[in-house]
């Protein structure tokens, strides 16, 4: 059952730069922050450059948000299709969340690897009639060794889903990020994951350094970004 609900709750990005010549394939979800709210979520670092985690497309400059020659495009698709498309120029006063941190060492970046986009009663709807589901977070302190959760994400712009256990808390930068003993692959950044109840409980975003185990940003950091 939670195998078809990840499935249904997970979008493939594709976020197309003006000024450059590639385009990042990122997944992301929806989540419902309350009865009213709900948010686009995916990486942040899907926003910069390449080899450059410290200048972001469309975030820290406000010319994005105006009519000009940078900018950025969300396509947001589902089953094969596209279903929403995103313009920074057209975002206007609903601007993306986020919180800019980056751990040096690594060279990517913190558990706060993560970016909002906030969505309309409409979008949603429209979302919604697609067969997409959005997701409720998880309570806080959800962390349990050996927990089973599932995963599911867009390598290569196909669908595949995942089993995987929760293993440890790690240190990471000033906070904690959540471990899965998985390896993600190019396209999972940005994938949700989920309990047994179904509650978005974190978000792919990196791997360890022997690239055997996933890293996640736990839904704390999730709820602090939304309340805060």
């Amino acid at each position: 059952m939670q195998a078809e609900r990840i499935k249904k709750a997970s979008v493939d990005l594709e976020i197309d730069f003006s000024e450059e010549p590639w385009i990042k394939l990122l997944t992301g979800c929806v989540i419902k922050a309350d009865n009213e709210n709900y948010y686009l979520v995916t990486n942040l670092h899907g926003f910069g450059y390449e080899d450059s985690y410290d200048v972001f497309h469309g975030l820290q400059d406000e010319k994005f948000y105006k009519d000009g020659d940078n900018y950025y495009q969300i396509s947001l698709k589902y089953d094969g299709n596209e279903v929403l498309r995103l313009d920074s120029r057209s975002l206007g006063s609903v601007r993306p969340i986020y919180r800019y941190e980056t751990d040096e060492q690594k060279q990517i970046n913190s558990p706060w690897d993560i970016i909002l986009f906030p969505l309309t009663a409409e979008q949603v709807i429209k979302m919604e009639m697609e067969g997409i589901i959005p997701l409720s977070l998880a309570p806080v302190d959800s962390f349990t060794p050996g927990k089973e959760v599932l995963f599911a994400g867009f390598p290569n712009n196909f669908l595949y889903t995942y089993k995987a256990r929760l293993t440890e808390i790690m240190p990471w930068g000033n906070s904690n990020a959540w471990v899965i003993d998985k390896r993600a692959a190019y396209g999972l950044s940005g994938s949700p994951v989920i309990d047994i109840e179904g509650k978005l409980i974190g978000l792919l975003f990196a791997s360890t350094e022997n690239f055997e185990e996933s890293v996640l940003v736990p839904v704390d950091n999730l709820r602090s970004l939304i309340e805060n």
